[in-house]
Formats: structure tokens, sequence, C-alpha cells
């Protein structure tokens, strides 16, 4: 993306006009309380993402869930609710992943989620106990055999992210590094010289108002 620091950084490209091809949306995960990071962190890209970032229904279900993973209508998860009110998905992460999000240690001891697999699923009757993590092998289980914590948990939206581009004044195009392409009627460096046919040229002239004899 080319960058024209005359012009301005603005939304692309339904809600301006003359501006380059660039994709209209695309789906992203971003920090659950997306307003309150950016307001933390500062990130460039909050500023024109902000209001331009709608929340996505997140598909789910058979026919979701190759895409995203989920099979239960996330709205609904009782785990989702009682962790974050609703808010915020789970998203499953590696034990040493690093991601601008915020994030859950799940620890085997009392993940909700199921870590091993058992043999048998349904009609598992071991000691009738919560789950707990395996320090060694037990009959019926799959390693790996841990209780130190094996993985996080990430609170994330997912979001239709709205790309931004550099244009110049007056509909004109940043088509390459520090160069506007002016829409019909302007000229300049930014866009911001009239052109006026029946007129004629003047380069010192000091102000677009002043008239020539």
């Amino acid at each position: 993306m080319p960058v024209c620091p005359q012009g301005t950084f603005v939304p692309h490209p339904s809600s301006y006009a003359n501006a380059l091809w660039r994709p209209f949306s695309f789906e992203n995960y971003v920090p659950c309380d997306f307003s309150a990071w950016c307001a933390n962190t500062g990130e460039f890209d909050c500023l024109p993402r902000a209001q331009l970032s709608p929340v996505v229904g997140v598909a789910f279900g058979p026919a979701g869930r190759a895409k995203t993973g989920r099979v239960m209508d996330p709205r609904r998860d009782p785990l989702l609710q009682a962790l974050t009110n609703g808010a915020c998905l789970l998203l499953e992460l590696g034990a040493t992943a690093l991601a601008p999000f915020q994030y859950l240690s799940e620890r085997n001891a009392t993940s909700g989620f199921f870590r091993f697999a058992p043999k048998v699923p349904f009609g598992w009757n071991a000691t009738p106990a919560s789950w707990r993590g395996l320090a060694a092998p037990e009959l019926g289980f799959l390693p790996p055999f841990t209780t130190t914590s094996d993985r996080q948990v990430a609170l994330v939206e997912r979001r239709a992210i709205v790309q931004g581009v550099y244009a110049c004044a007056n509909g004109g195009s940043c088509v390459a590094p520090g160069v506007c392409q002016c829409a019909p009627g302007w000229v300049g460096f930014d866009c911001r010289t009239p052109v006026c046919e029946q007129g004629f040229y003047v380069p010192t002239q000091p102000t677009r108002s002043r008239t020539t004899a």
C-alpha cells in the first residue's frame, strides 16, 4: 500500500470515491474488548478500524465447524458466559504462544475443556471425582500425561476488518509513495489546486481569489 503523507488515511473502498481497489473487508480475530485495547495500546490500526469493524456472527454447527472450529452456538456456551458474560469467544493457543489478546491459562486439573481422549468417551466410570489432570498413565486414557499448563485460551472477537487506504484531496488517489493521481479538475502534488480552463495559470499567485487584469 503506497503512503502519501500529503493525503489522508481513509476507510476503503465504498465510502471514498476514486480510491484504488482493495478488498472490501476480511474477517479476523481481534482482542475481545477492542475499544479498551485500542485505548491502552494506541495502535495505529485502531484509528481507522474503531468505527468500521462490526462484530461478525461466528459460524457454528455442522456447516461452520470446518471454518471456525465451533460446534456450539458461542452465545449459548455456558463456560463462555461464565468467564466473559458472553462478550468474547475463546480461542485455544499453545502454551508458549504470544498474541495481542488477553488470554487465560488452562490447567488440566481445572480446565473446562476435556484435555485427554478417553477410549470410551461416554460411560467413563472412574472415581466419582471432578475432572483432574493425570500425572501418570492410567487405564482408558491416551497421552500426554501432565499436570502442567498445556495451553492458553485467548479472549477474542471475530470482526469484519475494513482495510484503509491513503487518498489525496478532492477525490484523488495515492498511486505511488508520495504521488497523487488527481481527479479531473484538480492538479498539484496534493490535488488541492483547482483548474479553471477559462483562465490561465500564474505561478506567483498568492491566493485563489486573486484576479488578474
